[in-house]
């Protein structure tokens, strides 16, 4: 009988889900910028990064806004899942991401040990 010493235990697999509309109105309340790719790794010390995921809602004429999702996919990695922003007569403005972030997390949760949420 073989023994490794010390025994080999798997990598742990995790994936990151973000809220990019929470995590900018926190970030913007406390006056600091976000680092998204310091944010994966700070997210995977010493596991393995499956996939990061961003959700955030879209207004077509935000170039600023594109130029983040563009950022998000080419240079940190990210899958960048949008929706277009709506205007209700309230004055609010929403994208309502909850439902698809949810059943991402559903979809990836056989492939990974840890799912974080931001």
């Amino acid at each position: 009988m073989s023994r490794e010493f010390p025994p080999q235990y798997p990598i742990e697999r995790v994936a990151l889900f973000v809220d990019m509309s929470n995590l900018y109105y926190a970030a913007r309340n406390i006056n600091v910028r976000v680092d998204y790719e310091r944010l994966k790794q700070f997210v995977a010390r010493g596991r393995k990064l499956i996939r990061a995921f961003a959700y955030m809602g879209l207004d077509p004429d935000d170039t600023q806004a594109q130029g983040l999702v563009n950022f998000l996919k080419r240079y940190a990695g990210y899958k960048v899942v949008t929706k277009p922003l709506r205007r209700y007569d309230d004055g609010t403005v929403k994208a309502n991401l909850d439902i698809e972030l949810a059943i991402d997390m559903l979809t990836i949760a056989d492939y990974v040990d840890t799912i974080v949420l931001v």
